[in-house]
């Protein structure tokens, strides 16, 4: 298994593997990395698989704007994401004391990951909203990133409720 810094020189997408578009896969040329899924019942959970781990983002109280993220199979989360004033903007809280911004952009077509300076690290780029395909840039390495893969997939987790709650 690759670490997650050694795709950075490489043109990585999020290609949707279905219909609906709750299903993707981070891909690198030809290679598949990991994938990702969203639950189709009410609760709208998010799994992604990859990077030798399965995590999964749930709501933990249906009217909290709060998302957990675990590992699958236990029972406490390890990061949570909190939304800030309005829908476009929160910040997932990591282990350690770490913080993490994700902005999202008008019509949910470009989602930014960046530092709680303002310095942009993964940038998700969708050319319109009927696209089934989103271009991941990595702008800049940190280990932070390299700990949390599945950090691209919670902003595409957020985009996709995002559209989803606007049709």
């Amino acid at each position: 298994m690759k670490s997650f810094s050694e795709y950075t020189d490489k043109q990585l997408r999020l290609v949707a593997t279905s219909f609906l578009g709750l299903d993707y896969d981070l891909v690198s040329e030809k290679e598949s990395i990991s994938s990702f899924s969203c639950d189709r019942t009410f609760s709208f959970n998010g799994i992604v698989n990859g990077f030798g781990k399965s995590i999964e983002f749930y709501k933990p109280f249906i009217l909290k704007g709060d998302i957990n993220i675990r590992e699958i199979g236990r029972e406490n989360p390890f990061a949570v994401y909190k939304r800030e004033i309005g829908f476009y903007t929160g910040i997932i809280e990591l282990s350690k004391g770490n913080r993490v911004r994700i902005k999202l952009g008008f019509f949910y077509l470009n989602v930014t990951i960046e530092n709680l300076n303002g310095k942009t690290l993964i940038l998700l780029k969708r050319s319109n909203i009927f696209s089934r395909k989103i271009n991941v840039v990595i702008k800049e390495k940190t280990p932070l990133l390299e700990e949390n893969p599945w950090i691209i997939f919670l902003a595409l987790y957020l985009s996709i409720k995002g559209m989803m709650r606007r049709l």
